[in-house]
């Protein structure tokens, strides 16, 4: 859980550099809030270019594993989607109080690095938010594709076309839907076969068979195998949800951008919030049965090698699963929050 008076002073002091130094204007965000702190927009000798960045800041060497050149900080598989698919390019800002010192980093595709179960950006200790930063970031800003939301949200028009991919990108909510029903399903049906296998493995005891009697590491081999298949499934449902959940979040966002800056329809903005409510006990249903099934295959025994093996890579997709899981309900409680403090 973010600690608001701490990431407040990272946002002041961002604020601050791009204000002051900088001399761009800096906005901070009461709506977008998955991974968007901040909207900055490019000013020319005052003069506002209608060219935007997006800034995620964060505070404190807690959000991050500093080394004696870098600032490492680790990103769920939502924000790696939901920053690759922002409107305008997206950095990142970390700032360390300790230090008053501010530093940064592009966040793109070549940055961004897998790691076994999510992502990371390092950010180098020499690149400091200052100044002297205006270069690159003004070279960030021209080499991105040209998109217009947010200087027509300024403007207060939308084109059709935009319009047109937020209804697309709303679609995403379905997918992301189906994908945690999906979660839920495989590790029901992984459930059914651990209590069937048990009982096969019971019977086995029955019968006077040893712990590794073929028939016995012939079973335990099959079971481990049904589990390595169910992980497999399991790991692409989590991926289709994570890049659904960021898309179709972010047309929510949009949405209630344009009926909060252009339409004023607060009575849209409270349908909005009422779309995304049953959104979280889905969530919630979902971590329950993976906490479940999780704890009930740590009970296994880990004398066989197969099982063992399975139950690793099974246990670090489940962990990956109810951490995406909880990062989504935050964020969509945090956008129900915002949609009614300005629908009041």
């Amino acid at each position: 859980m973010r600690d608001s008076n701490t990431e407040r002073i990272g946002i002041y002091k961002t604020g601050f550099i791009f204000t002051k130094e900088v001399k761009w204007i800096f906005r901070e965000q009461p709506i977008v809030d998955v991974g968007i702190d901040a909207l900055i927009e490019q000013s020319t000798n005052g003069n506002p270019t209608g060219q935007f960045i997006a800034a995620q800041i964060k505070t404190g060497e807690g959000n991050f594993h500093i080394s004696e050149n870098h600032l490492t900080h680790y990103v769920s598989k939502i924000h790696y989607n939901y920053w690759l698919n922002f409107n305008v390019p997206v950095i990142l800002v970390g700032h360390l109080p300790d230090d008053d010192k501010t530093y940064w980093e592009n966040i793109t595709k070549t940055t961004l690095q897998k790691t076994k179960t999510q992502w990371k950006i390092s950010v180098s200790k020499k690149k400091e938010l200052d100044v002297k930063s205006i270069d690159e970031l003004t070279n960030i800003i021209e080499g991105a594709e040209p998109n217009n939301f947010l200087t027509d949200i300024e403007n207060g028009s939308i084109t059709d076309l935009e319009l047109q991919k937020i209804v697309e990108e709303s679609e995403s909510s379905k997918f992301f839907r189906e994908a945690t029903s999906n979660i839920v399903e495989l590790v029901t049906l992984l459930g059914k076969k651990t209590t069937e296998n048990n009982n096969v493995i019971d019977n086995y005891g029955k019968q006077g068979l040893t712990e590794f009697d073929k028939r016995v590491l012939r079973t335990v081999k099959k079971y481990a195998e049904f589990m390595n298949s169910i992980t497999l499934k399991l790991n692409k449902e989590i991926d289709d949800f994570s890049f659904h959940y960021a898309r179709g979040i972010y047309a929510y966002e949009k949405a209630t951008l344009m009926s909060f800056h252009i339409t004023k329809n607060y009575k849209k903005l409270n349908d909005t919030s009422d779309s995304l409510r049953p959104i979280i006990p889905a969530m919630e249903n979902a971590i329950n049965g993976v906490k479940v099934m999780r704890n009930s295959v740590s009970n296994l025994p880990i004398k066989y090698s197969h099982l063992k093996k399975a139950k690793i890579k099974f246990t670090d997709t489940t962990n990956q699963i109810i951490d995406e899981f909880k990062i989504a309900i935050s964020v969509t409680n945090k956008l129900i929050e915002n949609i009614e403090k300005i629908s009041k």
